[in-house]
């Protein structure tokens, strides 16, 4: 199943996910806040709670990895994953936002690094 430097993957037909070896070098919420600074950006420090929440996304109705749009709202062909592309999505295309689940990660990060501001994607002091 695990095949080169994959993360995980989804077996659809009976909704699991099983993390590959890479997934495992991540590093650890703890060890990750003690490491911010302000001016990092959001996902610099991906971290395994994150690759989680992602790769759990789609065992969930209707979450799947979106393709990403640019700044003016045109289709690429990335999946929509960090901020930018995670803003481009939602602010041009608000229903398939919905449905990405690595929009659901950076939330996720953002709540518990709440030691930062991340309105703007890059930690700032409150």
């Amino acid at each position: 199943m695990c095949r080169g430097s994959n993360f995980a993957c989804k077996l659809r037909n009976v909704k699991a996910t099983t993390f590959c070896d890479p997934a495992f070098g991540y590093k650890s919420l703890d060890f990750t806040k003690s490491q911010i600074q302000p001016g990092d950006y959001i996902g610099n420090e991906l971290t395994l709670a994150h690759l989680w929440i992602h790769e759990w996304g789609p065992l969930f109705d209707n979450f799947r990895d979106e393709f990403a749009v640019d700044m003016l709202g045109v289709p690429t062909s990335e999946h929509a994953n960090g901020w930018h592309r995670a803003v481009n999505l939602a602010r041009w295309d608000p229903a398939r936002a919905r449905r990405a689940p690595d929009l659901y990660a950076l939330f996720a990060t953002a709540v518990y690094f709440d030691n930062y501001g991340w309105g703007n994607g890059v930690a700032e002091t409150e």
